[in-house]
């Protein structure tokens, strides 16, 4: 059975064009090889065209189908050539230019190919067909409302052969075909230039890079290839060292198929998906935005608790082109932005609060007392970290949601490090959201090389431990590394909160001597006093960095900017770098079991930021500081040659 993007459900079958679009995604599902990828409908390449089944076989190749679900009796078919179809309609005069389906078809296929040759990993590279793709594609036409007979019944044989050659097009009758490997015989035959095939799955991840961009994924290799593009990864680069490599396949990394399909998903309703670290939630949540943003009118809003992940995601947004109707904020932000909006008077009581913690509560009262109309809901919500929301957070933001129910859930638990960690101390239903059977996990770590993520597991292992939450609850998953091999992360003992600054300084020499891109660098330390020292010491080097100690700095967060990032552990949360420093990790709370814990957690998210590079400082004496060390010592003992960073 095929794989079908989006899934082939009773949602997708639903929101299908036509009943003869449902009808022959049936029949592909039913007959193709399991190892077949299928995209129904999803805009492809660099011209984003819409073929309605792009279908991947591995061991065929590549074909583009074009249905129409026209009633052959209703129309009459007044001329027909290779590139248009003129008709009549019953009981009008009035004639109607049709591009040839066929011709549809190929154009799609075409635009296909123009794109996937120009990479030479892509090309056959001997014989006389050298320089084209190393295999074959194909187009064809489905006609699901009358069979061969009745349309040679209309035109001759020899004639609509001409525009339309049978082995190029499937009609009624061939969908009633129940044994497959006719089916197959019938979809191969429409290869009018076979020759053996044999797709890699690295070759099929490179294919998948090309025609939808929105699934690749940053990974640190990846930054460096695109190289400010986003059509063609170059052949070479260089690395900090200035060592010329190769780049393959392996460097180019996407979305994997669960990924994909979750993503472009048109299911309704509420949607949760639970996500180890560097799983690629946000990049989902990126996707869907932009999906949902093509589907209706209605702003869409998107909620997270990090300011800097928030001013990351709109920057994500305007990427996208959809930043007029995509809202991004905080949830602070936008209780604050509802009460300005609907002119909401904060109580007695809210006014002596906080500014932020005053808004809060009068945004949550309105919605619950509906002072906020429906017309004035969202056509989705997307919630990124979601395990740091209150219980009357998430009730909210359900209820902003219109007739449609729109909601994402993004969550991983062990990234829950505020107000005492593992926050949802409650079921997703008792805050109205329905995760019964809309509910998807992912494991696979993308971000973070294998080294990078063991180190990190190891570490945190004996305080956050995997359970199973059940369908309704909130697991806590163990991650599976599906990254890159590379350095091993290194933990470097200091004498003190100085020493550490001394050796940041150091590195800091190398990596400027290696120009290496400052964009790509992060320093993340405990207290927003360790910050300013970090700040101070670069501004002694005339080194520019975008400090994140204070709120209004977090909002203004510029990813690109070619600066060293520098902030505290707890907000480095949602975003990535390709190198991390972490600092002042002996200074944490350790007086407790609970303290150990929630530190545990802050380290876990802080480490699994780093990419590719990972380096720790170390100085003090307490629990945690101990415990890095040794877990140094046992991650050293189990690596055959754990070679620290240069």
């Amino acid at each position: 059975m095929a794989q079908f993007i989006p899934p082939l459900n009773e949602t997708t079958l639903k929101n299908m064009d036509t009943a003869g679009e449902r009808r022959v995604a049936r029949f592909l599902q039913t007959h193709l090889d399991d190892n077949c990828l299928v995209w129904y409908n999803t805009p492809a390449g660099k011209q984003r065209l819409y073929a309605d089944f792009i279908i991947l076989m591995p061991d065929k190749g590549l074909l583009c189908l074009e249905v129409k679900d026209w009633n052959i009796f209703k129309l009459k078919l007044a001329e027909l050539n290779r590139d248009t179809w003129k008709v009549l309609i019953e009981g009008s005069l009035k004639q109607i230019v049709f591009k040839a389906p066929l011709e549809q078809a190929r154009s799609y296929v075409h635009n296909i190919v123009n794109l996937l040759k120009k990479d030479e990993r892509l090309q056959q590279d001997e014989g006389r067909h050298i320089g084209n793709l190393r295999f074959p594609y194909a187009y064809g036409a489905v006609f699901t409302g009358f069979s061969y007979p009745d349309i040679c019944q209309r035109i001759q044989a020899d004639s609509l052969n001409a525009v339309l050659p049978r082995h190029l097009a499937l009609y009624q009758d061939d969908l009633k075909e129940k044994n497959r490997a006719s089916v197959l015989k019938r979809l191969h035959g429409m290869f009018e230039h076979p020759f053996p095939c044999s797709l890699s799955q690295k070759e099929i991840n490179l294919i998948r890079w090309y025609l939808f961009p929105e699934i690749r994924i940053n990974t640190p290799q990846q930054l460096s290839l695109l190289d400010g593009t986003d059509d063609t990864p170059p052949a070479t680069q260089l690395e900090p060292a200035a060592k010329p490599i190769t780049v393959t396949a392996d460097m180019i990394k996407i979305m994997d198929v669960q990924q994909e399909q979750l993503a472009r998903s048109m299911g309704g309703g509420h949607r949760v998906i639970h996500g180890v670290a560097g799983s690629g939630k946000t990049l989902i949540l990126g996707v869907r935005a932009a999906y949902l943003a093509e589907q209706t009118d209605k702003p869409i809003l998107i909620l997270c608790y990090n300011a800097a992940l928030c001013a990351k995601l709109r920057a994500v947004m305007a990427e996208k082109g959809v930043a007029d109707q995509v809202q991004v904020h905080t949830f602070h932000s936008w209780c604050s932005a509802l009460v300005k909006q609907h002119g909401i008077n904060l109580l007695p009581e809210e006014r002596k609060l906080p500014y932020y913690k005053g808004t809060e509560l009068a945004a949550i009262r309105a919605v619950r007392d509906d002072l906020i109309t429906a017309d004035h809901r969202y056509g989705a919500v997307l919630i990124d970290e979601g395990h740091d929301f209150d219980a009357d957070w998430l009730q909210t933001a359900v209820r902003m949601t219109d007739e449609q129910q729109n909601l994402l859930l993004l969550y991983d638990d062990a990234q829950a490090i505020y107000q005492n960690g593992n926050r949802l101390g409650f079921s997703l239903k008792s805050v109205g959201i329905q995760a019964r059977g809309r509910t998807s996990i992912l494991r696979l770590n993308y971000r973070n090389t294998k080294e990078i993520i063991g180190f990190a597991y190891l570490f945190s292992q004996n305080k956050i431990q995997p359970r199973d939450g059940g369908e309704d609850g909130i697991p806590l998953l163990e991650p599976e590394a599906a990254g890159d091999n590379g350095l091993s992360p290194f933990v470097r003992a200091c004498d003190s909160w100085q020493g550490e600054l001394a050796f940041l300084g150091e590195r800091l020499d190398k990596w400027r001597a290696e120009a290496y891109p400052l964009s790509n660098i992060a320093i993340l330390c405990h207290t927003s006093a360790q910050c300013n020292d970090v700040c101070a010491l670069l501004k002694s080097k005339n080194i520019p960095c975008q400090a994140l100690q204070n709120p209004s700095a977090r909002r203004r967060y510029q990813p690109d900017q070619e600066a060293v990032t520098v902030c505290t552990m707890h907000s480095s949360k949602g975003l990535e770098f390709q190198r991390v420093m972490l600092m002042g990790a002996g200074y944490l709370k350790d007086k407790t079991t609970r303290d150990q814990t929630e530190s545990t957690r802050l380290l876990y998210v802080a480490m699994t930021r780093a990419q590719a590079y990972l380096m720790i400082t170390v100085s003090g004496d307490n629990a945690l500081a101990a415990k890095l060390l040794d877990t140094f010592r046992q991650w050293r003992a189990m690596q055959t040659a754990a070679i620290p960073p240069n």
